[in-house]
């Protein structure tokens, strides 16, 4: 199957089209990191709704917005989209954030994307497909690309055992 994708805020650039095949996600947790996202949100979730993966996990994990963050994951959540969420104790410093997240999932993979950002269509599952034919990594960290005010995440993260430092 070929998708288009299309940047409406950037002018004069033309549509993707991307070749999309559906990859079983079922050890792959999708991690969005949330705070203080109230407008862009719905779009990161939408963008992850739409990814041509099927069995993932998808936790969003909500550092104490001080926004109507909140209630846009409430809302998202009783349209349909399926995800969890969580919240660290207390507000914590990115990286406090992003590590207190990791260490809450259970699969063997993890695509962090941060709450204001979105997934290209097929980006995590060709990824998951190429990381899984090198077992013996421990830590493999992937690039963003940003156009203007969106970012095109191509993040990936895989850990199987011991500390990231």
């Amino acid at each position: 199957m070929v998708i288009t994708v299309c940047i409406n805020n950037i002018k004069n650039k033309p549509c993707i089209k991307l070749e999309v095949v559906m990859i079983d996600g079922s050890d792959l947790t999708i991690l969005v990191l949330c705070y203080n996202e109230e407008n862009t949100i719905l779009r990161t979730l939408n963008s992850i709704n739409n990814l041509q993966l099927t069995g993932h996990t998808v936790l969003v994990s909500n550092n104490h917005s001080t926004d109507d963050s909140v209630e846009k994951l409430n809302k998202a959540f009783s349209s349909g989209l399926n995800f969890s969420i969580i919240s660290p104790p207390n507000y914590m410093e990115m990286s406090d954030h992003f590590n207190y997240a990791l260490s809450k999932i259970k699969t063997k993979y993890v695509y962090p994307i941060q709450g204001h950002h979105m997934a290209l269509p097929n980006g995590p599952g060709a990824l998951l497909n190429e990381i899984r034919s090198y077992e013996d990594l421990a830590f493999v960290f992937g690039c963003m690309y940003f156009l203007k005010e969106m970012c095109l995440t191509t993040n990936f993260y895989f850990h199987r055992e011991g500390t990231i430092n």
